[in-house]
């Protein structure tokens, strides 16, 4: 029984499963709420507008984005073919992940504009988003004013069409995690105050895409208080006590208001004060 008991909280702790009472009153949901929403939806598929990409974090692994891409067919249409999930696990620089993404999706849905894919919403884990709001620039504009080194984009680049972009822990403002620890071009690019951001934050106001920001205290990789641009506010849930930020992508209450807006359906989250703290 002791060794059961320990194996159980050691799982506890390995998963990050101490979920710590919520402090946003104005989120609209429970965790409850939100998970009997998704049951709901689960059986009674609905049409999309849109394909939907879900692009992956920094190196995450393929299984990640693959996951919360089957979570949101689940709750949606019931076909796993209307979402495309990409990850990045090897790739390191910006240009080299808006480029690859892209040309995936044109594989996938071929654009009859030269250019330009078709139209998606996406939805980006982490770093994800970050690549999408990247992409989502003409490739001509995809440059940076600082000393960052720039990867040549290729001239059959294509700019990546979002209608809408939902973004999961994304560090708009930089990561707190890059500021302390940036081993590559990429973790580079998310310091605070990088060229990169920089660019993302100067084109932002011509962005033809509605943007939707999510984020989880006790996120001490990308900072929850990052997560929206300067400008804008997150819809925001108090987090796990252990690896918040590893486990927000799995969060019901975000991805059962995505699964609602993607379906066309009313939500009651709407951005709100931003968090306290990260």
């Amino acid at each position: 029984m002791r060794a059961a008991i320990l194996l159980a909280l050691s799982l506890a702790l390995i998963t990050g499963c101490f979920r710590m009472p919520e402090q946003n009153t104005l989120l609209g949901t429970t965790h409850e709420q939100a998970i009997a929403d998704g049951h709901r939806m689960e059986k009674s598929p609905a049409g999309l507008k849109r394909p939907v990409v879900v692009l992956n974090g920094y190196h995450g692994l393929p299984t990640l984005a693959a996951r919360i891409a089957h979570k949101l067919a689940a709750m949606t249409t019931g076909d796993e073919q209307d979402l495309l999930a990409i990850s990045f696990t090897l790739d390191s620089h910006f240009d080299d992940m808006a480029a690859a993404a892209t040309e995936e999706i044109n594989r996938r849905w071929p654009s009859d504009v030269p250019g330009e894919t078709v139209e998606v919403d996406v939805v980006g884990i982490s770093m994800g988003g970050l690549v999408a709001r990247w992409a989502a620039i003409a490739p001509h504009q995809r440059s940076r004013t600082g000393p960052t080194p720039i990867t040549n984009v290729p001239p059959e680049s294509r700019r990546l069409r979002i209608a809408r972009l939902f973004t999961m822990g994304t560090p708009h403002r930089g990561a707190v995690m890059a500021d302390l620890f940036s081993p590559d071009a990429a973790a580079r690019d998310m310091e605070q105050g990088s060229a990169f951001l920089n660019t993302l934050d100067e084109l932002l106001p011509t962005a033809e895409y509605e943007l939707v920001c999510y984020a989880q205290m006790r996120d001490y990789l990308s900072g929850a208080t990052r997560c929206a641009p300067a400008g804008f506010t997150s819809i925001w849930t108090s987090g796990k006590l252990f690896f918040s930020h590893l486990s927000l992508a799995d969060n019901p209450v975000f991805l059962t208001d995505i699964a609602k807006r993607l379906r066309g359906e009313a939500t009651h989250l709407q951005p709100a004060d931003s968090p306290p703290h990260n």
